[in-house]
């Protein structure tokens, strides 16, 4: 049976204190995390008899006739040895069938550390992690993964205030991907200061003329003039990355759809279920987009899901794309208030 599921820095810790198990698999498709796990397993050979009791293989072309030494040499002037496996989701049939016999049986003087770049559902890591020590390096959930951007924005040497946070890490994303958000951003302030929406519209490079949360509430509420004149200044970056644009005014309806949906069901505003994050961004939300009714935001996600087909199926230009899209919001938002 395994002995349970563990953090990087769980291990980290375990590592430092002298308490590993013989066998441990990193699973998660998390690359930073599997760093962690590495410079970890890295740092238990003293730095003088590192080069006699560390072996770092790679799993694509290993072979067991290579594996199995490593793992029964014996530790030279040390209690232990550590051999690790780096991607090991490319181990071939014969390589798996040996390890999983192998972590029935280990050697106890050896540490064997499998980083496995997948999500463990094929049948040898399930079978693997039956049996051994699991390190979770998947992406986190919230709040897990606030937690982790906010560590992260520390150690960078700035801060990071809610509504950034809550924008950032809302959607889930990659670590790696996460992280590079946060050290441009810290690049742009000095050391001790706050990241905050406005910093993030500098590091993605949209112009100050131009405030991007606004606009997403003007064209989520159908507010065309505004919209388009807003839409010229944009351009650059909605050529270049159109989805982002989509993806948050198609979260100001979903929130406008979910409060219309409480109040239609005359939930109290206390018992209304909100996340942390969430909730953050309805509070983020102009009066305009706070007011829509439920049969207009309905609507427009609906619109937006076959926009969004056309987009990714056809050749459309995005500028023309958005204006024809603000033009029938603004129609739509015409018809409600006339009826």
């Amino acid at each position: 049976m395994a002995r349970g599921k563990l953090t990087p820095a769980d291990f980290r810790k375990r590592a430092r204190a002298g308490s590993l198990a013989p066998v441990y698999a990193a699973i998660g498709g998390e690359l930073l995390l599997h760093d962690a796990v590495e410079h970890a397993a890295r740092a238990i050979p003293d730095e003088p008899t590192r080069d006699f009791n560390l072996d770092i293989l790679h799993g694509d072309g290993l072979d067991a006739r290579e594996l199995a030494p490593a793992l029964s040499a014996l530790p030279v002037m040390a209690e232990r040895r550590v051999v690790l496996v780096k991607h090991a989701e490319a181990i071939t049939p014969t390589v798996q069938k040996y390890v999983s016999e192998y972590a029935n049986d280990p050697v106890e003087s050896t540490l064997l550390v499998l980083l496995i770049g997948t999500d463990g559902k094929q049948a040898w890591v399930k079978k693997l992690a039956s049996a051994v020590d699991v390190i979770d390096c998947g992406t986190p959930r919230r709040p897990a993964l606030a937690k982790w951007a906010r560590r992260t924005a520390e150690q960078l040497g700035v801060g990071i205030d809610e509504d950034a946070l809550a924008l950032l890490t809302d959607t889930g994303g990659r670590l790696i991907d996460l992280y590079g958000e946060l050290l441009k951003a810290s690049l742009l302030i000095d050391e001790g200061e706050t990241i905050t929406l406005e910093v993030l519209q500098r590091v993605w490079g949209i112009r100050e003329e131009v405030n991007v949360w606004s606009f997403f509430d003007h064209v989520a509420a159908g507010d065309r003039l505004t919209a388009l004149k807003e839409l010229e200044v944009l351009q650059d970056n909605i050529d270049k990355d159109s989805g982002f644009f989509f993806s948050q005014i198609a979260r100001r309806w979903r929130l406008a759809a979910k409060e219309r949906g409480y109040d239609r069901r005359r939930v109290p505003p206390s018992e209304r279920r909100w996340s942390g994050n969430t909730k953050r961004q309805w509070q983020m939300a102009s009066a305009a987009v706070r007011a829509l009714p439920f049969s207009f935001t309905d609507r427009q996600l609906e619109r937006l899901l076959v926009h969004d087909r056309t987009r990714k199926t056809r050749t459309l230009d995005p500028m023309i794309g958005f204006a024809n899209l603000i033009h029938r919001i603004s129609l739509d938002r015409k018809d409600v208030n006339n009826g």
